[in-house]
């Protein structure tokens, strides 16, 4: 007659154990200190440092078939169903184990508010070969053992959820980094927008009047055409190409009213020349007349 044992950590402070007990052998609970009581999952040592190396015992009744544990002196406790056994550094009386009670060995070990060694916690299912408790449903060894991998397997996957919904939390975080700067990006864009707008607005009232200057005003015009040209404006990023293109255009409109112009004055100045020179011949025969006539007059006088 024999029983399995498993203890399922509630903590992570170990690996699951399991192990088969036989009646009227005693097995140590206890701290890892050397070789021999090196921790594995057929074993009862465990790597903790909230553990006293001899803590408690446990074994199988062989009358009863009844798993019983109790705490040898140890100082931080054994704990059943969250039920200190004994008083620290003072053994226990016997406490019967039944499938589904809560086991602590020790307590945590606190550094302010962080945990610094942790106790050992865990679950305990028990089986009887050829036997059940009757707190428990039947069950045979086979399906013990199947239900223990069933429970590893939820371990496992609970654990790959966690770290998907961490991703995913870090992904979303992520995404909202990246709106943040399109929105940031598209606001600069807009903001550039209405920058080259307004300068647009601003220069095309000028550039428009220097499109078709009149003669009369033509050197004012180039004399505030040249301000402009080296005014900040004209350095200026928000200025459009389309208004670079129609200052282009209004310059070379000014240039050719120039031409105009210089055509023209030269062509007033040459008929006036050309005046001057023959007014003395329109004048000459007049005078010619008038002396002659004068010169008649006097004769038959």
């Amino acid at each position: 007659m024999s029983a399995v044992i498993t203890l399922t950590p509630l903590n992570e402070s170990f690996q699951t154990k399991k192990l088969v007990i036989s009646p009227s052998t005693i097995y140590k609970i206890g701290r890892h200190t050397n070789k021999s009581t090196s921790p594995s999952p057929s074993n009862l040592f465990f790597n903790s440092k909230v553990l006293s190396r001899q803590h408690a015992e446990l074994w199988l009744d062989k009358d009863t078939l009844s798993v019983y544990i109790r705490d040898v002196k140890s100082s931080n406790g054994t704990f059943v169903n969250e039920t200190r056994l004994s008083p620290e550094n003072k053994p226990s009386a016997p406490c019967k184990l039944n499938s589904g009670d809560i086991v602590d060995f020790g307590v945590d070990i606190y550094n302010e508010d962080e945990i610094v060694h942790q106790k050992v916690s865990a679950q305990v299912r028990i089986v009887v070969r050829g036997a059940t408790f009757a707190t428990t449903p039947a069950r045979s060894l086979d399906s013990e053992v199947m239900l223990d991998s069933i429970m590893r397997q939820m371990v496992f996957q609970y654990q790959r959820c966690v770290e998907l919904n961490e991703n995913l939390e870090s992904l979303e975080n992520g995404v909202e980094e990246v709106s943040k700067s399109l929105s940031w990006l598209e606001t600069g864009k807009t903001r550039d927008n209405r920058n080259n707008h307004h300068y647009s607005r601003k220069s095309s009232p000028h550039i428009s009047s220097l499109a078709v200057p009149s003669t009369k005003h033509l050197d004012g015009e180039r004399d505030r055409n040249l301000k402009r040209s080296t005014s900040p404006l004209s350095s200026s990023p928000f200025v459009t190409e389309a208004a670079l293109n129609e200052a282009e255009l209004a310059k070379t409109n000014l240039e050719a009213w120039k031409a105009r112009a210089f055509t023209a004055e030269a062509r007033l100045s040459s008929k006036n020349k050309s005046w001057q020179e023959k007014k003395y011949l329109v004048l000459s025969p007049f005078f010619i007349a008038v002396a002659g006539i004068i010169v008649y007059m006097g004769y038959w006088r």
